[in-house]
């Protein structure tokens, strides 16, 4: 299959250091805008996400994507490319809340309800990351911190 040229690879931009927050942000809001849309990608990884000079953004590879997805199904998508999110070498914790509000204010309320549901019936789990993390240095265990810590500030109004 023969498909346009999305332009470059995210990953490959966020590493780079070239304006990462503008694109974490310009990401979430078109995850929020095809949750909208009723279709969830199913496991957005930044390398299966490009961005162009048009500043558009392009999920690819929708192999394990869901027509008319459940709120948890939304939910997942957006805590998977969070996590993904904290692959770059540099976030701006800024950057990272507006991302989150992008995502919030597009896909449907459920859906952000349901994330936070998750985020708080998973919330140990940063202790068990914190104790590998005494054993044994891994990038998984700190990007797990990091993205419980990045919704921490939005459970019961905070």
């Amino acid at each position: 299959m023969i498909t346009l040229d999305g332009g470059k690879n995210l990953q490959h931009e966020l590493e780079r250091g070239d304006n990462p927050g503008y694109w974490m942000e310009q990401t979430m809001q078109a995850l929020g805008s095809l949750h909208r849309a009723g279709v969830a990608h199913g496991r957005p990884a930044l390398r299966d996400i490009t961005c162009n000079e048009a500043h558009t953004v392009c999920f690819l590879d929708l192999e394990e994507y869901v027509d008319n997805p459940t709120p948890a199904v939304m939910a997942r998508d957006f805590l998977i490319l969070l996590n993904e999110f904290f692959r770059a070498p540099k976030v701006d914790p800024q950057a990272i809340g507006q991302a989150i509000c992008n995502w919030r204010d597009l896909a449907p309320d459920s859906a952000w309800l349901c994330a936070l549901k998750l985020h708080k019936r998973f919330h140990w789990v940063r202790h068990i990351a914190r104790l590998i993390l005494r054993f044994k240095d891994n990038e998984e265990s700190k990007r797990i911190i990091q993205t419980i810590a990045a919704l921490d500030p939005y459970q019961q109004g905070k």
